[in-house]
């Protein structure tokens, strides 16, 4: 299987994603196609902050559900910065991102589709739920990573979930979406003095 991901895609992807957490399958990228139709998913998370892009695939490729270390994109995206795409292919065992060969992270990923609200909790009202300011500067900047808008970026919307569960920072289109968890109460309530 020969896949081409965006580089911009693989790049806002590193943003999410754990650094040498205990939870070692965290320490990785999910390329997913077991969506059953054509289209690659590519999912981070740290368990507070989770990305997922989407690319159209140009057929219907075998399902898959792999996780690339978060170090192995790096390079990848080192090596080929001025291409808009590198290509991913899988053969037998052999699992290779922009030519740089790799032993894919052994685990289950997260069931990352059940963190994201449907559309139809989400509402503007964000009910007065509190999202660390450092959580929403990554999903910022993974988002501008993903449209490549460089160092001025793009304003995105923040849509919460009425329960006070995630909320979804996006530019109003489903190829791109940062979920941001909440705070707990106790991480930002005020008890005098």
């Amino acid at each position: 299987m020969k896949l081409s991901i965006a580089t911009d895609t693989l790049k806002a992807s590193v943003h999410c994603a754990a650094v040498k957490d205990v939870r070692y399958y965290l320490n990785g990228v999910l390329f997913d196609t077991t969506a059953g139709t054509s289209t690659l998913r590519v999912v981070s998370t740290d368990g507070t902050v989770l990305s997922l892009f989407t690319q159209a695939l140009p057929d219907h490729p075998d399902p898959i559900e792999i996780i690339v270390p978060t170090e192995i994109i790096k390079q990848a995206c080192t090596l080929h910065k001025k291409s808009p795409m590198i290509e991913f292919t899988m053969d037998n065992d052999r699992y290779t991102l922009g030519g740089i060969e790799f032993t894919p992270i052994d685990g289950k990923y997260p069931q990352y589709a059940r963190v994201i609200p449907g559309r139809d909790v989400i509402t503007q009202d964000n009910n007065g739920t509190q999202y660390n300011p450092d959580l929403l500067v990554r999903a910022k900047k993974a988002l501008d990573s993903f449209y490549g808008a460089g160092k001025k970026g793009f304003n995105y919307r923040l849509d919460h979930n009425a329960a006070g569960g995630p909320g979804v920072m996006h530019k109003g289109e489903p190829t791109a979406l940062v979920c941001v968890m909440p705070c707990r109460a106790e991480d930002y309530s005020y008890s005098g003095y």
